[in-house]
């Protein structure tokens, strides 16, 4: 009797240790969790499939086609790379030099006359996109807001009633972002904010009809679009540009952005006297 409980525990010890042991079996199985409140006062960036912001990034790079002085560019940087790539030419040093100078003269002055056309249609770089949402924020405040939320120049009236009437050529109607190629997420984390506020001003001022879209937009673009963007607009540096009702070739793209992006909106301004509960979300330690 004896020698078959003896056989059993030798048994039952032996299959715990086969099993790696009950200490580190309990031990695989314990999953701990932590909670966090979420807060509801933050607004979401709109969600785009990769597919949409390809589209979307070559319609744009194929606006900037358009401009006249990126044809002219585009053919300098190739003669250029026709002098620099052709063995068999016998140019004086200093006389190819004085041909390098003036293409790069010439590409310069390029670049200037570029911006300055492509400012009539868009806004380039993060702080003109920024400068004009903040404009369109100020349509709202009452004279009688204090002075810290009155900082900007008075608002044109000609140009308030085109943008209540929805006939203004030069309304911002979509913002683009290159989030994923700046580093610091605080010079871009605002633009949902802004464009809500914006957004939620116009649905007060602007006049809908069935030919036009009121608001406008947000897009974010895939990883390496800045530098897309940047040798589009003859730029160092472009991660953020805003697109104008009366952007040459621009209006397919728009209706494809308003017909796949939802516009960001602020709800607690729409309706302040909501209730908007915090939720607690688990997440799993493993």
């Amino acid at each position: 009797m004896k020698s078959k409980k003896k056989k059993e525990s030798k048994d039952l010890f032996a299959q715990r240790n086969t099993s790696g042991g009950v200490r580190k079996k309990a031990k695989k199985q314990c999953v701990s969790s932590t909670f966090y409140l979420n807060n509801p006062y933050i607004i979401q960036w709109p969600k785009i499939s990769e597919e949409d912001q390809e589209v979307i990034l070559s319609n744009i790079l194929n606006i900037f086609s358009f401009f006249p002085n990126q044809r002219k560019k585009n053919k300098i940087l190739e003669k250029k790379r026709d002098l620099n790539n052709n063995k068999s030419t016998n140019y004086i040093d200093g006389d190819k030099e004085c041909i390098d100078e003036s293409m790069d003269d010439n590409i310069s002055s390029s670049q200037t006359d570029k911006r300055e056309f492509i400012t009539k249609y868009m806004t380039l770089g993060i702080n003109e996109t920024t400068k004009l949402l903040e404009m369109y924020s100020k349509i709202g405040i009452p004279l009688s807001a204090p002075s810290y939320l009155r900082f900007f120049d008075k608002i044109d009236e000609n140009y308030l009633s085109l943008l209540k009437n929805n006939k203004s050529a030069n309304i911002l109607k979509v913002v683009v972002i290159c989030k994923e190629d700046i580093q610091h997420n605080i010079l871009y984390s605002y633009f949902p904010v802004l464009c809500g506020v914006v957004n939620e001003v116009f649905s007060k001022i602007e006049a809908s009809d069935d030919n036009s879209q009121s608001g406008i937009r947000l897009v974010t673009l895939p990883k390496g679009s800045e530098q897309q963007l940047s040798e589009a607009a003859g730029l160092k540096r472009l991660a953020a540009i805003g697109i104008m009702k009366n952007t040459p070739h621009a209006e397919k793209i728009i209706d494809y952005i308003f017909k796949k992006i939802p516009p960001p909106q602020i709800p607690w301004l729409r309706h302040p006297s909501i209730f908007y509960p915090t939720s607690i979300i688990q997440a799993s330690n493993k």
